[in-house]
């Protein structure tokens, strides 16, 4: 038998609730400038003219006993200049003409004063952003992101109820953006190529492969309000975190971890210059054009849309706030009262049931009747949304490529995208995270189920600046780039890996750690090593790609002796000779001469811990493990914690902070108790535990701050034979050095650092 196809739920738009009042086929407003100007701006008018040229033989009361030509004509004039306001259509011609005199009549090359005012912002303190105009206060959170590629129907019928909730319980408008910041490789790719060694130069010809063309983004999704005072603000910050709290997405304060956060969140909005504390917020010259504005050499145009689809599915925008394309999707969200609706929605019904019958008529008397009663039942509101759409590039002709790119995504759709000319000023600034919308008349009007599936928290990919790639995403193959040194968004360094035996955990670490190492985001590495089984250990393959050392310890003199002699970046401390009861000892020791080697953070490093469950079964190695979690961010030292179960480390106090402290997260295919056991202390959302139900071996789900996609890394063929532990001949290291000669730079050897 033929399998059945679920199919995902369609919404249809109540596009009635826009419908303009009218009578018969005339609006009110068309009804109003045409009578008005006929019957009584045109009869005053060809009064006034008096008689001109050859009389028509025609009274009009209160103009002439006897209408001339030239009265005829004063008098129709009104009507023929108030027809193109009348059937202009939303927004309305007179809206675009004032407009255009503001254009004018204002300075289209802005500096100074000028161009940080129209960032609207006098000062950020803490978590807050003091608005020079507007109401006084605002407040911006940092939001995760769910992978909805990986959601099927039911799931995505879950999230959309969960943001229908959170949207039914506000009351007051708010505003969410999603932010893209285009990725650049070349830098990185340039720093692997200088080192003098084959397998750099065949890593730097794969990526570059892979990533031409791939259309490597950043994004971060905000929430913004803002209010006039402090109490209000306190208000309606509880009101949004208790929402967030039932949507299951746990939003960060911006400005909660940095004090200058805040201000290079904004800053970016607007120039790519670095934000400095204490600074003014926006861009030092702003060039007005028609349709973009030029900030700092940052060229910015934004689009409207001004017209939804018929019909809506879950997670419809996908394309553009999860797709190739660098666009900023920007909605406001501003409640309406249910009386005002419901007014609206009684209005049209008896205009509808008193019209001549259509199944569109029927189709829209049903809708009505439907949202009437779910406005009274609580189950629906009536929203007005602005959905707005950014894009920035270098260029004039490449913002005027990317705004016909993002007009055709919409189309594709269903929806159109309008240009907004002579409002770039207000439009770019309304596409800031300040819950500032300057724009009139451009919102439409919607119910909650059509915003809910408008669902801005979708993601299907994990891309960070300054990370390294190091897979592909298990649904629709785009790039992984991830780096643990991405604060804000990524507030630790820290990473910590779940999986079984041949889940593919290893192969992820060391193909992650290396190319961060040969891209000098990393610039040493420690691995502890507890692995007897191979004549190097786990590691031993890691540390000979990478010109390192394995450290064969026998005794915690040699933990010592080693400590002090001078040695390479990359080291294996195998302790698979050291008595079991030693052990965690010897990682105290280890842990000292990383963190002295740290200097202060004037490196950034790396401190590996595979079976890290034996370490937090004594309390001096648990603590010391405790201190790399809560203080390795100050040292620059990112701890890598590895273990086949996670509920292992959940029996400890100390392996409880390395969970809920370490930033990225790796888990493998889990069996699914274990999955039950972690869920709940891991707070995995039912997404995140779906998707590692599905996964075979090698798949991994990575969690980076507020980000997560299932992955597979990909290493090249250097690489897979580096990271494989199932392979039957291995070459030793004599005298615990490397079977290969050192990496080099430009030729000169810098594997060895003086110690």
């Amino acid at each position: 038998m033929p399998q059945t196809v679920e199919r995902a739920e369609r919404w249809r738009v109540p596009t009635h609730l826009d419908t303009p009042d009218g009578i018969g086929p005339a609006t009110a407003r068309q009804l109003a400038l045409v009578a008005g100007a006929g019957m009584y701006l045109g009869p005053v008018l060809g009064w006034l003219v008096g008689p001109v040229g050859a009389h028509l033989g025609i009274a009009v009361p209160f103009v002439s006993p006897d209408l001339t030509v030239g009265q005829a004509a004063a008098m129709a004039l009104p009507v023929a200049v108030s027809l193109p306001f009348a059937f202009s259509g939303e927004p309305p011609l007179e809206h675009g003409l004032t407009a255009f005199a503001q254009y004018r009549g204002r300075p289209r090359l802005l500096g100074g004063n000028q161009a940080t005012a129209l960032a609207g912002i006098k000062a950020t303190t803490g978590t807050v952003v003091h608005a020079s105009g507007g109401p006084a206060l605002r407040a911006v959170w940092e939001m995760p992101s769910i992978n909805t590629r990986l959601a099927d129907t039911q799931l995505l019928a879950v999230l959309r109820e969960r943001y229908a909730e959170f949207l039914n319980a506000i009351d007051f408008p708010f505003q969410v953006v999603v932010r893209s910041t285009p990725v650049d490789m070349d830098a990185l790719l340039s720093n692997i190529e200088q080192w003098a060694d084959p397998k750099a130069d065949r890593l730097v010809d794969w990526l570059r492969t892979q990533l031409t063309a791939r259309g490597l983004v950043e994004r971060r999704r905000m929430l913004a309000v803002a209010a006039e005072d402090e109490q209000q603000l306190e208000e309606r910050v509880e009101a949004i975190e208790q929402g967030l709290s039932g949507l299951d997405l746990a939003g960060r304060r911006v400005g909660s971890g940095d004090s200058a956060e805040l201000g290079e969140v904004l800053q970016a909005g607007w120039t790519r210059r670095e934000y400095k504390s204490g600074k003014p917020i926006g861009a030092q010259v702003v060039e007005v054009k028609p349709d973009a504005l030029r900030t700092d050499g940052l060229w910015q145009s934004a689009i409207v849309m001004a017209g939804w689809p018929h019909a809506v599915g879950d997670d419809w925008l996908r394309r553009l706030v999860a797709g190739p394309l660098p666009l900023d999707v920007v909605w406001h969200v501003k409640p309406v009262s249910n009386e005002d609706a419901q007014k609206a929605l009684n209005d049209r019904l008896k205009k509808w049931e008193t019209t001549a019958p259509s199944i569109a008529r029927k189709i829209a008397i049903e809708d009505a009747h439907n949202l009437t009663e779910a406005l009274e039942r609580g189950t629906e509101r009536v929203w007005d949304v602005d959905t707005l759409v950014l894009v920035r590039a270098s260029t004039e002709k490449e913002v005027g490529a990317l705004v016909r790119k993002a007009k055709r995504m919409l189309a594709e759709q269903g929806a159109r995208g309008a240009s907004m000319p002579w409002e770039q000023a207000a439009a770019v600034a309304s596409c800031q995270p300040l819950a500032d919308n300057r724009l009139t008349r451009r919102s439409r009007r919607v119910d909650t189920s059509c915003v809910a599936r408008t669902y801005p928290f979708g993601a299907a990919e994990l891309i960070l600046e300054g990370g390294v790639p190091i897979g592909e995403t298990r649904e629709g193959a785009r790039p992984v780039v991830w780096t643990p040194y991405r604060r804000p968004i990524i507030p630790t360094p820290h990473l910590a890996i779940f999986g079984p035996p041949g889940s593919g955990k290893g192969v992820f670490v060391k193909v992650s750690y290396s190319r961060l190492y040969l891209a000098r985001i990393l610039q040493e590495i420690d691995v502890i090593d507890q692995d007897g089984e191979h004549a190097t250990g786990e590691y031993g393959r890691f540390a000979e790609y990478l010109g390192g050392v394995v450290r064969y310890i026998k005794t915690l003199d040699d933990v010592d002796r080693y400590t002090r002699e001078a040695r390479p970046s990359v080291v294996v401390w195998n302790l698979a000779q050291l008595p079991v009861l030693s052990r965690p000892t010897a990682f105290v020791k280890i842990k000292a001469h990383r963190w002295k080697r740290a200097r202060g953070g004037a490196i950034r490093s790396a401190l590996i811990v595979d079976e890290c469950w034996t370490f937090l079964r004594n309390q001096a190695s648990a603590d010391e493990m405790e201190t790399v979690v809560r203080m390795g961010r100050h040292v620059k030292v990112s701890g890598v914690f590895m273990t086949q179960r996670g509920s292992d480390c959940l029996q400890s106090e100390q392996g409880q902070v390395i969970l809920s402290s370490a930033s990225s997260q790796w888990f493998g295919m889990l069996s699914p108790t274990e999955l039950n056991a972690i869920s709940g202390p891991l707070e995995l959302s039912a997404a995140t535990q779906s998707a590692i139900r599905r996964f075979r071996q090698g798949d991994g789900l990575l969690i980076a701050g507020p980000y997560q996609v299932a992955m597979r890394a990909m290493p090249i063929p250097d690489e897979l034979e580096m990271a494989q532990t199932d392979y039957e001949i291995e070459d030793t290291f004599e005298g615990g050095e490397t079977a290969l000669e050192p990496l080099s730079v430009n030729g000169v050897a810098v594997a060895v650092v003086d110690g």
